[in-house]
């Protein structure tokens, strides 16, 4: 048998030489040795194994211990309050244990000799060496453990294949890495210990700043990782690998001194000459002092481009003490050259297709002096000055056009003076920030021949210069395309005239007016930048691409940048700044919008791009215009949610879900109407205009003062209303009714609730608002537009507009009606509750009230003293059903009369009417002939009338008038006629007062 298993669950076990069982226990009681042999408590041969327990030995089957190996022996003991097992490897000599170790227990290893542990342990008790070494594996492929450790002896990794240790090392021991295969650390390391790659490949991934033993790397060997070492590493002739195991790009960080000799090989990975380390770059960071030599390899990144461009081999903080750094096997054709002139920094600068200058400054004391030192100067062509200088900095020459400048590390102000020639560059870097380009006209060339690109990089590819700042002032001319690429900000102040567009592929353009960006005709595409429009703004007509990476537009607060041009491609745009971005295109780009700052215009739903582009928010606003338009795209709310500001008269429809966390707010006085069962979580405000939920929103919401809350879905959330809330389509007189629920708690401290109802009998339809499972407080004011109306009395419940649902409540005082609801001749009111008790949180519109049977007479009590009479009370129905009559009936009783009564007091007699006008010429009467008059008539009433109608009405007050005639002819068409043509005119008014019944509003 040869099974080594252990399952270290419930008590201590110790290993120990055979002679050991005469010893004292570990314990330090006196020792019971037993033989067992029940199965289920120790397995395997036992002949010479002795286990020596304290306390009760484990009966169970997971605490067993099996053992095959007849020259050792085991002593265990219950420790801890857990009674884990701990099992104790104490012997001097080097021993292998081949089995697996499990359970919840630890392991110790006590003795001075080395044990190899080649099972893929599983025990959870984490581990400690005291002293000696605990190697995991013996040059093959198992050999593990989980958890952290605790050291003062040396952990060894010797496997043959690719390990990862997660767990973390502590305490002043050492490590060592012996196998052939590779080590992967990635905890946060403490040992104080050494470290010592002897074969094989080591690599930190953690952040071992706490580990600050040295760190040695023998012949043969490698050591490498994207985590921190915290002491100081020595590579003879070894390998210096920074970056992950599996390949791709990293950062290796040492928080000591790095030293190299000339037997050590550095072996990188490059694939973007714009980013210091990064996925695609490999990259060492030295905190202390750097000792610089051996040779370099250089192999290009899977996914990436070693193309023309600076590479950062090393960043260090200290003193650089530079033996030369020899070149070794780089990707095929490549021409390059190690560059140490740059304080804190050693690049290797790819010179393949390009010739690149350095800017050494003005300052005759800067020339041939092994240094790059920058500053200000002035930059001519070939004929000119000698302000530059090469990548080493030893000599210094005037300046060749068409090839690449680099401007660093000294700021300063650069003149571009064509005295003595036009200059031209095939491209620039600005690789430290503060530099301003004046002068000019710069013509500007093809960066590698054939690509039609002149680039222009500010940074030096690490995350600091994201920082700098270069500004160009002088006029750039030239046929080529621009393309901005690095982390740092490029601001273009000059009338620009280059032909070939923009590509802003990193970092951020800046830009005040269009021509800025060249010539008008020229195109913009974005591959990961941003264009940051500055000033009041302007309008652009250029086509926009967006490419993989996206586009950001960023536009300065009080700022407004008009984009008429169409925007395509497959990336997404931002939106930035509070600024004011107009998009007025017909857009197709399919990678959605972030509004995450300022305000995005549009008036169509194109100028958003492609239809399934998703618009998120971040505390952005989008601005519609026009008449609005309908939309299916989704939205998100994100953490700064925000404001969908929609203009008056205009009307945006969302046909999409809106997600997300965030809030959102509806602004101006349009309409926002929501049709999807939306999911965003945030809160909702309704600011201005109306928004109306067709779907649903889960969403506590505030509608206030100025703004309305419609439609005929559903508000998953408290409502509070501090304006109004209209159910159903908000539109006085609509038809279209509906219900709007509010599955949360209603609250209206002031505002208003609106319904549009056909006022007729019971049952007719109306807008209604249903309360699911929530509370009233407050009291909203009831407003009821009619849409029509029998003028049939209501016999029983009534129409009902406010519905309470799935255990919903309403309070006495929730809903009270403002003014009157009336259709002909009745009369309508609010009241809780339903006629039959089936619904008695409702609120119904009912046109009659009932009266019941009076209650039984009270017994008469003591008569008081003499005391005043009082006034006898008002007489009172008999129990029945009553229509509500309003005022306005007994004033209708009233109206056909008196008008009546004023038509036959105006039309008098016809003498009245026509006066005393029969005279001849002569003055008297008869057939000689008629003679022209006028006349004039007054008249009046008293008016004390009594009707017989349903409501009682009387009439008190009084009619006045008068009336006026002029002839205008006078004459005889017949003998012994008297014919006459004139013009009359009459007034009359009447002034009444109307007493009739009307119903109570109680």
């Amino acid at each position: 048998m040869n099974e080594h298993k252990a399952s270290i669950s419930s008590s201590a076990l110790r290993r120990l030489k055979p002679d050991d069982v005469n010893g004292t226990p570990a314990c330090g009681t006196p020792r019971q040795v037993k033989r067992l042999l029940k199965p289920h408590n120790f397995m395997g041969a036992v002949g010479a194994n002795f286990i020596e327990a304290r306390g009760a030995v484990p009966t169970t089957t997971p605490d067993r211990f099996a053992q095959a190996n007849t020259a050792s022996s085991v002593r265990g003991c219950k420790t801890g309050a857990d009674h884990r097992f701990t099992l104790v490897f104490d012997r001097s000599n080097t021993f292998t244990f081949a089995g697996v170790i499990s359970g919840g227990g630890s392991v110790q290893q006590r003795g001075t000799g080395t044990t190899t542990l080649t099972g893929t342990n599983t025990y959870a008790g984490g581990t400690v060496i005291n002293s000696g070494t605990l190697q995991l594996g013996n040059g093959g492929t198992t050999g593990s453990i989980v958890g952290n450790v605790s050291s003062t002896g040396t952990l060894a990794f010797n496997r043959s294949d690719t390990m990862t240790f997660s767990g973390v090392i502590a305490g002043s021991g050492a490590v060592t890495q012996i196998g052939p295969g590779t080590t992967v650390l990635t905890g946060t390391n403490s040992y104080a210990g050494p470290t010592t790659v002897s074969a094989g490949a080591l690599y930190i991934n953690g952040d071992q700043t706490a580990a600050t033993g040295a760190t040695t790397v023998a012949s043969g060997a490698t050591l490498g990782g994207t985590g921190t070492l915290g002491g100081n590493v020595s590579v003879a002739s070894g390998a210096l690998a920074p970056g992950g195991a599996a390949g791709g790009g990293g950062t290796l960080t040492i928080n000591g001194n790095l030293g190299l000799t000339s037997s050590s090989t550095l072996d990188y990975r490059f694939g973007e000459s714009s980013m210091q380390g990064g996925t695609l770059n490999d990259l060492t960071v030295v905190k202390g002092n750097l000792t610089l030599a051996g040779t370099l390899n250089v192999t290009e990144t899977p996914g990436g481009t070693f193309g023309p461009g600076v590479y950062r081999i090393f960043t260090y903080g200290g003193a650089l003490t530079d033996n030369g750094l020899a070149l070794g096997t780089l990707p095929a054709g490549t021409t390059a050259v190690v560059q140490t002139s740059v304080p804190t920094e050693v690049n290797l600068v790819n010179t393949t297709g390009v010739t690149v200058y350095y800017w050494d400054g003005g300052a005759p004391a800067n020339r041939n002096n092994g240094r790059i030192d920058g500053g200000s100067g002035t930059w001519q062509g070939p004929a000119g000055n000698d302000n530059w200088t090469g990548p080493n900095g030893m000599a210094n020459a005037s300046f060749t056009n068409g090839v690449f400048a680099v401007f660093e590390p000294a700021p300063g102000t650069v003149t571009v003076d064509n005295s003595t020639g036009q200059v031209s560059a095939s491209g620039m870097q600005f690789a430290s920030g503060g530099y301003v380009l004046n002068g000019g006209p710069l013509t500007l060339v093809e960066t590698t021949a054939g690509s039609g690109i002149t680039t222009v990089r500010v940074g030096d590819g690490a995350s600091d210069g994201a920082g700098y700042i270069a500004t160009i002032d002088a006029i750039l001319q030239g046929s080529t395309q621009l393309q901005k690429t690095d982390l740092g900000t490029l601001v273009l102040g000059g009338a620009n005239t280059y032909a070939g567009g923009t590509a802003i592929n990193g970092g951020t353009l800046q830009v005040s007016a269009d021509d800025n960006l060249g010539a008008a005709a020229g195109s913009l595409s974005f591959d990961g930048g941003t264009l940051a429009v500055t000033g009041s703004g302007f309008t652009s007509a250029r086509s926009t691409t967006l490419n993989d990476g996206g586009g950001t537009i960023d536009v300065a607060p009080a700022g407004t940048f008009t984009l008429n041009g169409v925007i395509g491609g497959v990336g997404a745009l931002g939106k930035t700044d509070m600024g004011t971005l107009v998009l007025a295109g017909a857009n197709t780009y399919t990678g959605g919008t972030a509004i995450n700052g300022g305000t995005l215009q549009v008036s169509a739903d194109n100028n958003l791009g492609a239809a399934t582009g998703n618009v998120s928010f971040d505390a952005g606003t989008l601005t519609v215009t026009g008449s609005g338009f309908t939309s299916a795209r989704s939205m998100t709310l994100d953490a700064g949610g925000g404001t969908i500001d929609v203009a008056p008269a205009a009307t945006l429809t969302l046909n999409g879900v809106v997600g997300g966390a965030g809030a959102l707010i509806k602004a101006d006085t349009g309409t926002l109407v929501l049709t999807a069962a939306s999911t965003y979580s945030g809160p909702t405000t309704v600011q201005n205009g109306t928004l109306t939920v067709n779907g649903s929103i889960q969403s506590p919401t505030t509608v206030l003062p100025s703004a309305t809350l419609a439609g005929t879905g559903t508000v998953i959330g408290n409502v509070l209303n501090q304006g109004v809330v209209w159910p159903g389509n908000p539109v006085a007189g609509d038809t279209g009714y509906g219900a709007l629920t509010i599955r949360g708690n209603y609250s209206d401290p002031q505002g208003q609730v609106v319904f549009n109802t056909y006022l007729g009998t019971d049952g007719s339809p109306s807008s209604r608002l249903v309360l699911d499972g929530g509370t009233t407080s407050g009291t909203s004011v009831v407003v009821v537009h009619p849409t029509g109306g029998t003028g049939v009395e209501t016999q029983a419940n009534g129409i009902r507009v406010v519905q309470a649902i799935d255990g919903g409540t309403t309070a006495p005082d929730a809903f009270v009606l403002a003014g009157e609801a009336r259709e002909g001749d009745l009369d309508y009111r609010l009241f809780r509750g339903s006629v039959d008790s089936s619904a008695p949180q409702d609120w119904f519109l009912r046109s009659d009230f009932i009266i019941g049977p009076p209650l039984p007479d009270e017994p008469p009590g003591i008569p008081p003293g003499d005391v005043l009479p009082i006034d006898p009370p008002p007489a009172v129905l008999p129990p029945g059903e009553y229509p509500i009559i309003g005022p306005e009936l007994a004033t209708y009783a009233v109206v056909q009369p008196i008008a009546g009564q004023m038509g036959l007091t105006t039309l008098g007699t016809l003498h009245e009417r026509i006066g005393d006008t029969l005279t001849n010429a002569q003055g008297g009467a008869g057939d000689a002939g008629w003679t022209r008059s006028g006349w004039v008539r007054l008249f009046g009433q008293q008016i004390d009338n009594r009707y017989q109608t349903f409501t009682n009405a009387s009439a008190s007050g009084h009619l006045l008038g008068f009336q006026a005639g002029l002839d205008v002819w006078r004459g005889s068409f017949l003998p012994g006629h008297h014919d006459a043509t004139g013009v009359y005119f009459a007034y009359g008014n009447s002034d009444v007062d109307v007493n009739g019944l009307v119903t109570n509003a109680a």
